[in-house]
């Protein structure tokens, strides 16, 4: 009796597992392509620098600097000085009004502490502005420095990446 029982057993579990859904796979196959550019290089070596001092760090602050040096602030319990960054083309000129330039930071880039490696403070920069000058050889670039509340007094370090497409 107890075979016929262990056989019964074995039977409907295996009946179970021929009833279990099998997954089925969807599939396709999509195109890749890569479009590599040769460029020609830019000398960016006057990076953009914001120099704030914060007289209450226990509130946001912005510094924005203009294309022209020109600095504004956030409030009274900034101020400083900064100064826009710019690049020159080796060879050619830029298009009239700066069209093909690209500033490739997204909705913006941050800046870390470079001195004191273990502080959490970050800050970032947003609003990029360019003006290509009248000989159309170099882009000056602006933005906008934001400071949070409580950001420890360092050197913060960060790049930006500028492009040029010539079509």
């Amino acid at each position: 009796m107890r075979k016929y029982f262990l056989l019964g057993a074995v039977a409907l579990l295996a009946a179970s597992n021929v009833n279990a859904q099998v997954p089925t796979l969807n599939a396709g196959n999509m195109e890749v392509a890569a479009q590599i550019l040769i460029g020609e290089s830019m000398d960016c070596s006057q990076g953009l620098m914001f120099v704030p001092i914060i007289l209450d760090s226990g509130t946001n602050h912005t510094i924005t600097v203009a294309t022209d040096g020109k600095a504004s602030f956030s409030d009274s319990n900034i101020l400083g000085s900064g100064t826009p960054g710019s690049c020159t083309l080796t060879e050619g000129t830029f298009a009239e009004g700066g069209q093909g330039v690209t500033i490739i930071a997204g909705d913006g880039i941050f800046l870390y502490p470079s001195i004191n490696k273990e502080s959490s403070s970050v800050v970032s920069v947003e609003n990029f502005v360019f003006q290509v000058s009248d000989d159309r050889k170099t882009l000056t670039v602006g933005a906008t420095l934001n400071i949070p509340a409580g950001t420890d007094s360092d050197v913060y370090m960060g790049t930006l990446d500028v492009g040029y497409m010539v079509e």
